[in-house]
């Protein structure tokens, strides 16, 4: 009996190796739709959550993931710990909370109807979509806060520290002109100058009346 235990064991994790290296696989197999191109992933993770159930369908999910964050470049754009800032990161995250849910639903008895394997699968790829969502959601907002810390700083005083310490600007004196004396910046000038004969004249020539 402990013998076929054993047996059993070995098999199911070669499939859950066979199932990660089939999801590394379909990363990089693409079906070309326009905007957004669709990878197999997500099928072979559905495959996994249905012939392997929720606890070696999930784990073969979660070794994928890891060895993509090790290094190992077998993610659609690479891989590494960096990876996480990726907005497509979600999907990851994703397909390992997908595949559970698609397990847990499909398995629940011995015999699934086609009804319930719809079910699972649907209910799997809408946490999988909601996942990334979420994900996508939360680095817009880091992205938004590092945008704001920068305007913070462009905004404080011009005298203070000296990093930004002359601004001229000169109106309706033969044009407009802004002059930033920075280090960094040092001698960038931009200067709008109003048309010979004033707005008025350019607008009379452009539309061919005087």
């Amino acid at each position: 009996m402990n013998t076929s235990k054993k047996e059993n064991k070995v098999l199911m994790m070669c499939l859950c190796s066979l199932f990660t290296a089939l999801i590394a696989v379909g990363a990089f197999l693409k079906i070309p739709i326009p905007f957004v191109p669709i990878t197999l992933q997500g099928l072979f993770t559905i495959l996994a959550a249905l012939l392997l159930g929720a606890k070696w369908g999930t784990l073969s999910v979660v070794l994928y993931v890891a060895i993509g964050l090790a290094g190992v470049p077998i993610f659609t754009q690479g891989g590494g710990i960096s990876y996480i800032f990726i907005p497509t990161f979600g999907y990851l995250l994703g397909y390992i909370l997908g595949t559970f849910i698609n397990a847990k639903i499909a398995h629940k008895t011995d015999n699934p109807s086609y009804l319930r394997i719809f079910a699972a699968n649907f209910l799997g790829v809408l946490a999988v979509q909601h996942i990334h969502v979420a994900c996508a959601d939360e680095q817009l907002v880091v992205e938004v806060r590092q945008a704001h810390t920068v305007l913070q700083k462009l905004r404080q005083p011009l005298d203070e520290g000296g990093e930004l310490h002359q601004l001229h600007s000169g109106l309706f004196q033969g044009g407009v002109g802004v002059r930033v004396g920075d280090d960094a910046v040092q001698g960038l000038s931009l200067r709008l100058r109003q048309p010979p004969g004033g707005f008025d004249g350019f607008r009379a020539k452009s539309t061919g009346r005087v």
